[in-house]
């Protein structure tokens, strides 16, 4: 029987963040153990009997970003022994936790000579506007950081979040508008740093909380991964106790649940995810959980799924990623087809909007749009008093446009230059009733419908005169937006 150690090298600082789920195999890929090591927790692992015999064992470990770390060992019959090397630089301390989402390594000060680096890309203007859920709608907040860093191509915002839905808005010149989901009760930090490469965004955002304990599990879990995710709720037996301690820390209670609720071991904890749904009516995450977990029995009681879909639409969008996919999921799965009433196909069509039109796939939800309450397929660029206009070709070639309510799909140029002409056609409601039409396929004058309803009841929107709506956002996004990058860098 032999045993491999593995220690890794890297900051200590938020060392939970930075322990990583690794793999261990022989020389011809075998897999002979894993493990999860971090800079303050080395791991011992017994490998394999089938590693006896073996020279060399290799050790693999993936980061979320997707980057990987390896490092191989020979074997022997006393101690084994292993480095993995974090990899993980950051040109600031306060930027470290930051690294185990995304490289940060194009940041770092340049070397004195020799250095042929391209110039660093140019960041241009970034804003953002915090929202929240009051009385049932979203509105735009003063909340201003508790705490700013300002480092080159680097801005670190901390917000103290309330216990109520909040959602982050960034937006520039040339940042996709998005929004992302900001952890309820508890300080939030905000990474805005320079893309390395030309392609996409100039900015990546990073969000977490300042008292880390879901944010590296979450992103695995939304990426798909879910063996790392299992590996490091299993070594941290995190997930189990993060929902027991619900009163504590309810975010990462809910994390606990998605996680348990993947690895099919929630079945047992039933009790504590009622609580979950009844003590903390400010999370979506909570009946989430509960309406997928309702669906997980032999004999589910779909009225029960309904009644918890119900309670998450009426709470406003999740905390997680994985939330509203597991929300789109469960939704699907109970669909009566034409048999189906309005108000859940109404539900159904606003969840997977915002689905489709998600930005990333890391911890918390993320997706682009012009407030929290307009998802959008494509991406809005701008000032937030101004968005720039955009027409341009979708896949096949057709012609986008790009109207007063953002694209809700694919336009023939006729039909786009018709509109641009016509008057009465460019008003606000037909705007909404043509989009909102397309967007779900349903007859145009059933668009402008749609919105209003789904607006009176489902993810935090109130209903509002069609006139009145895109207005009142707007004007909001552009009172209470203030600057993290003003275009000098």
């Amino acid at each position: 029987m032999r045993k491999l150690t593995v220690t890794m090298r890297g900051d200590h600082f938020d060392a939970r963040l930075l322990a990583l789920p690794f793999d261990v195999y022989g020389p011809h890929g075998e897999p002979v153990g894993r493990g999860v090591v971090s800079p303050t927790e080395p791991a011992t692992v017994i490998l394999a009997e089938a590693a006896d015999d073996m020279p060399r064992a290799h050790v693999l470990a993936k980061r979320p970003d997707g980057e990987q770390l390896q490092s191989s060992t020979n074997l022997g019959d006393g101690p084994n022994h292993v480095i993995l090397v974090a990899g993980a630089n950051s040109p600031h301390e306060w930027l470290q936790w930051v690294t185990p989402f995304r490289s940060l390594e194009h940041l770092s000060p340049r070397d004195a000579g020799g250095d042929t680096r391209l110039p660093a890309r140019r960041v241009g203007p970034v804003w953002v506007t915090v929202w929240a859920i009051r009385a049932n709608r979203w509105i735009a907040t003063d909340m201003r950081p508790q705490q700013q860093q300002r480092g080159d191509g680097a801005r670190l915002i901390v917000l103290d979040v309330p216990a109520c839905p909040h959602t982050l808005q960034v937006g520039g010149d040339d940042v996709a508008w998005r929004l992302v989901s900001l952890p309820p009760n508890g300080p939030v930090r905000v990474a805005l740093t320079r893309r390395a490469t030309e392609d996409g965004d100039s900015i990546d955002v990073t969000v977490g909380r300042v008292s880390p304990g879901n944010e590296l599990i979450m992103s695995y879990l939304s990426s798909g991964g879910t063996t790392e995710a299992a590996q490091l709720a299993e070594a941290w037996q995190a997930a189990d106790v993060a929902l027991y301690k619900k009163m504590e820390d309810p975010v990462s209670a809910a994390a606990g649940a998605y996680v348990l609720l993947k690895m099919n071991r929630l079945d047992e904890r039933r009790q504590w995810v009622s609580n979950l749904v009844e003590w903390f009516p400010y999370l979506a995450d909570g009946p989430i959980v509960a309406a997928a977990l309702a669906l997980q029995r032999k004999n589910p009681d779909k009225q029960s799924v309904r009644k918890y879909i119900a309670q998450a639409m009426e709470r406003g969008l999740p905390v997680f990623s994985i939330g509203i996919s597991t929300l789109v999921e469960t939704m699907a799965a109970i669909h009566r087809g034409k048999r189906e009433s309005k108000s859940f196909q109404m539900w159904y069509q606003a969840a997977r909007a915002y689905l489709q039109a998600r930005a990333s796939k890391g911890a918390y939800l993320s997706f682009y749009g012009r407030s929290p309450a307009e998802p959008s397929w494509t991406r809005i660029y701008g000032r937030a008093d101004e968005p720039t206009p955009l027409a341009n070709k979708d896949l096949l070639g057709n012609d986008r446009i790009f109207g007063p309510w953002g694209n809700f799909g694919t336009i023939a140029p006729s039909l786009e230059r018709a509109l641009i002409t016509s008057t009465k056609s460019s008003s606000t409601d037909d705007w909404l009733r043509l989009g909102l039409a397309r967007q779900y396929r349903l007859p145009a004058e059933g668009g402008l419908q749609l919105f209003r309803e789904v607006g009176s009841s489902a993810l935090g929107l109130e209903a509002l005169p069609a006139s009145a709506v895109g207005s009142d956002w707007n004007s909001q996004r552009e009172r209470h937006s203030f600057m993290v990058f003003d275009g000098d860098e």
